[in-house]
């Protein structure tokens, strides 16, 4: 068999252990690096595996993301106690092409599973099981259906419209001064902006202002 070089990016302990023991017996070199090592991805950047495993914890993903920034030809198997998992933000960033179950309590996975995985990636292909694909697909329809939900607009008030009009022009502007400008107490303001940050889905009053600096054309009057 033609060798395969493979890192490991694998946690726990016994599971890296394991797979790396299991994997010499057929492949040619295998590097088990401790994750927690602090040279740990500088070292398998340096060796150029042809594939990197790694397991779904935020310390492997991040050796296997910086392993595939520095290293092109890396393909990235990932073995993922659960489809959630598989589908975390830190997983599809890494954009895998291959995807494992493993056992969620020992954290085990099947070696024929393991092998035939590598065997595609090695030839260039993917393996991803049909359920991490529903999984991608039924994702990327609730996100479709949530942007569709929040596409609007929000519809502020012609005083509201006032306040932003002066945040946009002067965005140092104080509460207690929108107040003397508008003719309006101080708590009307804090209440209008407390409404429009809301509406705005922002956290603060310097996002709402580059809010709607982006929405001038839908907020009309200003």
């Amino acid at each position: 068999m033609q060798e395969t070089s493979i890192a490991l990016a694998v946690d726990p302990r016994m599971l890296r252990e394991s797979l790396a023991m299991s994997l010499k017996k057929t492949y040619g070199t295998v590097a088990a690096l401790d994750p927690a090592s602090d040279d740990a991805a500088a070292s398998i950047v340096g060796m150029e595996p042809k594939i990197i495993i790694v397991t779904a914890h935020p310390t492997t993903l991040r050796i296997a993301t910086e392993v595939r920034r520095n290293s092109a030809q890396t393909r990235a198997l990932l073995l993922s106690p659960t489809i959630e998992s598989a589908l975390s933000e830190e997983c599809l960033a890494l954009a895998p092409e291959g995807c494992l179950p493993t056992q969620e309590e020992t954290s085990s996975v099947g070696l024929g599973e393991l092998h035939q995985a590598i065997r595609m990636l090695r030839t260039g292909h993917t393996f991803i099981p049909i359920e991490v694909l529903r999984g991608i697909y039924r994702r990327a329809l609730d996100g479709a259906a949530n942007k569709a939900a929040t596409s609007e607009d929000p519809v502020l008030t012609p005083r509201e419209l006032e306040i932003v009009s002066l945040l946009l022009k002067e965005p140092g502007l104080a509460n207690k001064q929108i107040a003397s400008r508008l003719h309006v107490s101080i708590y009307t303001v804090k209440n209008h902006i407390r409404n429009m940050l809301r509406k705005c889905s922002v956290p603060s009053r310097y996002r709402l202002i580059e809010h709607c600096r982006g929405k001038r054309n839908q907020l009309g009057a200003l």
